[in-house]
């Protein structure tokens, strides 16, 4: 930012893959393809998801996995944006939300821990 400069990273929430079981389902269940992945979720995006998952449980029915996923990628590199891709209203409303989740050290070190790839894919 020193220059002016700002980069704005695309695939930053995962590209599609932090997706519950049960939301996998749902999409099924109406038909409804989502963002088309390039893969497979990994094991490591399981474990990831099983985490943001738990996160935002905890923080109520206003932020859910991929607004703390966001939440994560502002707290580690703010000068770097994040390029998200939401096709619907409550996408748009989870990453307003996201602006306002501060994140604890401890929960950044729960997420950096599940999976391997999520610090190197986010940034």
């Amino acid at each position: 930012m020193a220059r002016g400069i700002a980069l704005v990273s695309w695939g930053a929430l995962g590209g599609g893959n932090f997706k519950t079981e049960g939301q996998i389902a749902e999409l099924k269940k109406r038909n409804e393809q989502g963002r088309i992945q390039f893969q497979p979720p990994s094991d490591g995006d399981r474990r990831i998801t099983s985490v943001l998952e738990k996160l935002a449980e905890a923080r109520g029915p206003e932020i859910g996995l991929t607004g703390i996923a966001l939440a994560y990628v502002m707290h580690k590199v703010p000068d770097v944006f994040a390029l998200v891709g939401g096709r619907k209203i409550e996408h748009l409303k989870e990453n307003i939300a996201a602006l306002n989740v501060r994140l604890r050290a401890e929960e950044i070190k729960e997420i950096e821990s599940a999976g391997g790839d999520f610090k190197a894919r986010s940034l």
